[in-house]
């Protein structure tokens, strides 16, 4: 049978922290697949208000294409690489898939 085809995975964090001013946290978004964790681009929430971050057409850990049997083992998530004594309050992680099936296309959201 013809299997659907990944086109775009995105990530979608929305975060604050509890510091008015600026601070020295430090965040990324990282995938893992099979063992092999990517962390992507570095995130900085410096104030009290909510603020979406977003990480586009994000890389496979281990290289190469999504497939979709990796949708059933990925998992998604934040690191803090930079310690920091503000909290870190996440209210959403969302990640988005943008696939082709075998009879047109279609986006698919995962939450």
């Amino acid at each position: 049978p013809v299997m659907a085809s990944i086109t775009n995975i995105d990530i979608r964090v929305r975060m604050k922290t509890n510091s008015g001013g600026a601070d020295a946290m430090r965040l990324k978004t990282f995938a893992r697949l099979g063992g092999t964790d990517l962390d992507y681009t570095s995130l900085d929430p410096d104030g009290v208000s909510f603020g979406d971050f977003n990480e586009t057409a994000i890389a496979r850990p281990g290289g190469g294409s999504w497939a979709p049997a990796d949708l059933d083992t990925v998992e998604f998530g934040i690191l803090e690489f930079a310690d920091s004594a503000d909290t870190l309050i996440v209210t959403t992680l969302f990640v988005t898939v943008t696939y082709i099936s075998p009879a047109g296309g279609m986006t698919f959201l995962i939450a």
